[in-house]
């Protein structure tokens, strides 16, 4: 875990969704990836301690009703995203004052991976991605550098990997932020 940075960001979104749309990719009438939470916590890698975590809700904007599938999996409702959900670009302005210039990591590799939910929003309302893709780091390099295979885990269950209890909290973007630092504690703590 030597090539982390002394600082760092990890940060989780969780999007609309329908049932089997993760298999279908989006692909299925009217299904477009929109971004509803995002959740990150600055951590300070000497001990994988959370420095402070950042959360907003967001309202979709071409499905602004919630899948029933959608709140079941999340627990977000309806009502939160009526209540508190801003616009995605106050969210993408507010996440990007608060992460400064830190090394951001989320989990790559479910499509098209938190970054690419965060691109594909922009495209789909036609705004520019506002952040350097150099920025973006994949947390599954992570554990593959520590001898941990990524594959068949997510964000939500990685810890799993390594032998812990399921999370308590799955498909929140600040509890699988939350998953994943338990994940890295234990693997620092393995190679200590």
């Amino acid at each position: 875990m030597q090539d982390i940075p002394k600082g760092f960001v990890v940060f989780d979104c969780e999007v609309t969704t329908w049932e089997g749309a993760l298999r279908r990719r989006w692909s299925g009438q009217g299904e477009h990836i929109e971004v509803v939470q995002i959740g990150a916590a600055r951590v300070l890698a000497a001990n994988i301690s959370e420095k402070e975590t950042f959360e907003i809700i967001i309202q979709p904007t071409v499905n602004p009703r919630l899948s029933d599938f959608f709140v079941q999996l999340t627990g977000i409702t309806q009502e939160v995203v009526d209540a508190t959900g801003v616009s995605f670009p106050e969210a993408l302005q507010r996440f990007g004052e608060w992460m400064g210039s830190d090394y951001l990591y989320s989990w790559g590799g479910t499509f098209p991976g938190d970054e690419g939910f965060l691109q594909a929003n922009c495209e789909l309302l036609g705004i520019t991605f506002p952040f350097e893709p150099s920025r973006f780091h994949d947390m599954r390099e992570v554990f593959r550098r520590a001898g941990v295979a990524p594959e068949g885990y997510s964000s939500s269950t990685i810890q799993t990997a390594l032998g812990l209890p399921k999370p308590v909290v799955a498909h929140s973007a600040l509890g699988d932020v939350r998953t994943i630092l338990a994940a890295l504690r234990e693997l620092q703590k393995r190679s200590a």
